[in-house]
Order: structure tokens, then sequence, then C-alpha cells
């Protein structure tokens, strides 16, 4: 059993350890979904894997976690199967090696030969907050089902960090994208970039699920909710000038260029197809908090991801996009000059600074200052909050969204064997690349699938 399969070779891949990651991130979904015969097939497969054996000399504590820890855990939940809980287990104890280090901080990466005979570890110096902070749901739960609280204090001990070091990060109530483990710093020269996208999102994310899942008895986690998500607001998410005026909200990152000079920030209009989960977590913490605003919060977010979607020639929104930012979240009517000079300065050397022949040679949408990335990698984030927002206000219109996403989605994506990677989508019927990575099944198509059930 490989990892990851290739839908336009028909070929498995190993990048994860070797474990059937894709097999094992998908469980809970052949379950919701009532594949019972699959599902019991893929239980049997999973029974005879050896986590003692990996294909890598060193795996990534934060993947494995997720994909592997998650996904089995997930799965016994929904359906109790015994075996799946004992592999869990042997996941969680090779994992609890990662934290092995002076100061309790796991390591980004876990070397497999060096944990089996028991070797220490060092905390890495420069580490991102996800590395560290994306483990509490996983070793939360499996602490509960087992009645082990090893599992719980190997992250609780991580929260403790967070939550200290939160009010004395360069922006104080949010933390940076990274941070030295190893000297537990989170205001250092490195830690000059804050975000809720690639190497941050988890983190935040966990914030408000952990506590619903320990029933609030934490208050350290609401705390570090609360606090996180008024600085989001504050620093990160913007209105963007667009045709139409739509009132929604993107999600950028803020750079300090001098660690000397904190006050000095830069928000960058970054906008990343991984922050679309913030959506449904603004949602999902304003009910547990009972925050309208949170709420309010989050359906602009999601309606900012629906309207990235919508704007493509495919359907799709770009893995990275970048637009204007509104002086303020009023009214912001659409200005060609103002959209023409950001296009020049992305692009105008390259275009003898023709803005209009930048924006059509670079296939930009109306509103696009530039495309970072143009592909589509098969990621949940959007449809997760478009499912989210329906759960939590009922409005119908995040129904109709998610239909025409799938609709968008699927006929992108449809190889002979599988669903593909886009390469760009910006162009209609464009290249596939040969990669479906595992929160394909795991999430994507189970948000698609839940949406569409509680269509009916």
């Amino acid at each position: 059993m490989k990892d990851e399969y290739k839908p336009i070779s028909n070929e498995g891949k190993d990048n994860w350890g070797g474990w059937a990651a894709t097999l094992i991130d998908t469980l809970d979904t052949l379950w919701i979904m009532g594949l019972e015969d699959e599902f019991r097939e893929a239980v049997d497969a999973v029974a005879k894997i050896d986590f003692g054996n990996c294909t890598e000399v060193n795996i990534s504590v934060f993947e494995t976690t997720i994909r592997y820890l998650g996904g089995l855990i997930g799965a016994y939940d929904l359906s109790g199967e015994d075996v799946l809980l004992q592999q869990a287990i042997q996941v969680g104890e090779m994992l609890l090696r990662a934290f092995d280090t002076p100061n309790g901080m796991p390591v980004d990466r876990l070397d497999i030969a060096k944990a089996k005979v028991g070797a220490g570890f060092m905390p890495d110096g420069h580490i991102c907050i996800a590395g560290v902070g994306s483990m509490t749901m996983e070793f939360v739960r499996l602490a509960q089902i087992t009645g082990n609280s090893k599992y719980y204090h190997a992250v609780a001990w991580i929260t403790i960090i967070l939550d200290h070091n939160q009010a004395y990060s360069l922006i104080p109530g949010l933390l940076p994208t990274w941070m030295d483990a190893r000297h537990l710093s989170f205001n250092g020269s490195r830690s000059t970039t804050f975000g809720i996208g690639a190497m941050a999102d988890s983190t935040f994310e966990y914030f408000a699920k952990t506590h619903a899942l320990l029933g609030g008895l934490e208050p350290a986690y609401e705390k570090l909710y609360r606090e996180s998500m008024d600085q989001i607001d504050k620093h990160l998410l913007f209105r963007p000038m667009l045709p139409g005026d739509p009132d929604i909200l993107f999600a950028g990152d803020l750079r300090m260029p001098s660690y000397n000079d904190p006050a000095e920030t830069i928000l960058n209009p970054n906008m990343q197809h991984l922050t679309c989960f913030a959506g449904g977590m603004y949602a999902l913490g304003g009910k547990l908090f009972n925050s309208a605003r949170d709420v309010a919060l989050g359906a602009k977010l999601t309606d900012g991801c629906v309207h990235a979607y919508a704007a493509t020639p495919s359907g799709i929104m770009p893995e990275i996009f970048e637009s204007v930012p509104c002086a303020s979240r009023a009214s912001c009517a659409f200005n060609e000059s103002v959209w023409g000079a950001a296009v020049v300065r992305h692009y105008g050397a390259q275009y003898a600074f023709d803005a209009e022949k930048a924006a059509a040679e670079q296939r930009l949408p109306r509103g696009f200052t530039a495309i970072r990335d143009y592909t589509y990698k098969l990621r949940p984030e959007a449809i997760e909050s478009v499912f989210v927002l329906y759960r939590v206000m009922g409005d119908k219109k995040y129904r109709e969204a998610a239909w025409e996403m799938f609709e968008a989605v699927g006929g992108a994506t449809a190889t002979q064997f599988g669903n593909a990677a886009v390469e760009d989508v910006t162009v209609r019927g464009g290249e596939l690349v040969d990669s479906m990575e595992t929160f394909w099944l795991a999430e994507t198509l189970k948000y698609f699938y839940l949406a569409r059930e509680f269509r009916n």
C-alpha cells in the first residue's frame, strides 16, 4: 500500500512514511458515506500496517499527527473498531518521542532510528507555529479514549507556553508564524511574520475546537481563541477593492521589515486558499462563545472565498493571489486607475508598464493584481467553511455555492482514474498535475458530500 495516488499515471507513491496515508486519512469519509464494505476492507488493511517500518529517515511530526493519528482516531470514534484504536496508540507512542526534549517542545521532524533507541532530541531554533500548535485535538482525544493522561500532558504544556507568550509577541495577542522552540521565544528577529495561512493555520483553528472537545474545562483555549481572533480581525483581514463592491473579506499576512521597530508593519494582501478555513473558524467560535461579530466575520470571509472561486474561468480559486485592500471596510467602489497601478507595480517593466496588457497576458480576473500560484491542489478549506456556514446560519446560499463549487471542481479535475490537481485555474480545461493529496478524499469530498446531504 502506498501513501498517495497518482491519478493520471495510475500509480502510487510513498511520501508520508509508507503507512498508507490516503487509506487511513479517508477512513471516516468511507464510514460517513455509508460505504461499509469498503470501510471493512480498509480496516483489515490498516490492521496489517507495521508502524515500526518506515520508508523515510525522518517524518514530519505535524503531518503524521493530522493524517495518521487524526485519521485513526476519527474513524475509531465513528465505528468503534478496536484495531483502529490500537493502531492509533502505536502512532501516538511513536509521536510522543518527538516531545523527548529538554523543554518538552516537540521537534519538527522525528528521526525514526533515534526514536527507536530512546535517544533524546533538541527542539528546533526555528519552527513554524503550526508545527507545535496543531496536535492538541489528536492528543487530547487519544488521552480521553485511552484514559492515559500522558498524551494530554504532552500538548497541555505547549498550550501553557502559547498562552504565556501570546501577550509578548511583537503583536501582543497574535502568535507569529515562526518561533524559537529551543529558547521558547516568540519575539525574536525571525518572528516578524504574522498570518493564518501556510505554516500557521491549524494552530488558530484548533483553539475553539479543543475548547469544545474539553467541554470548556480548560480556560486557556477560549483565551487563546478570543485574543487571536481580535488581532487577526484588526491586523490581517481586509475588504478587497473588486468590481461590484462585494461586502467580503480576505485574509492577508503582516510583515515587520524591522525587528527594531515593531510599530512598523506592512500588510501583504496575499490571499491563500489555505486561509479559507478562517470563515468556518470564526463562525464556529462565534457559536461556541456567543459572538455575533465572529459569526458575521466568518460569513464575510467565506463569501470572499466563494467570490474568488467564481472569479476565474474554471470556477476555482487560485492557490495564492493578490488584490488591492480597501482603505476601510465601508463601501469601496472599484477604481480602474488604482487597480491598474497595482498591476503595474507587480508586472510593470515586463509589459512596458501597460496594466491592461499585463492583466490580459497574466489572465488576471478583474480586481486581482497578481496571481502568485495558479494551481488548485484539491484543497478542502473553502468547501469546509461553506459547509460550516450553512450549518451555522442555515442560509441556502451556502448550499447552492457548495453545489456550484462541486460542479466546477469535479469538471476541472476529473481523470480516467480519479481526480488530479489543476496546473492553472485561469484556463478552462487546463493541464492537470499527477497528484492527489490525502485531503482530497479525507476532507474535500467529505465536505462536498455533507453539503449535498444537508441540501436534501
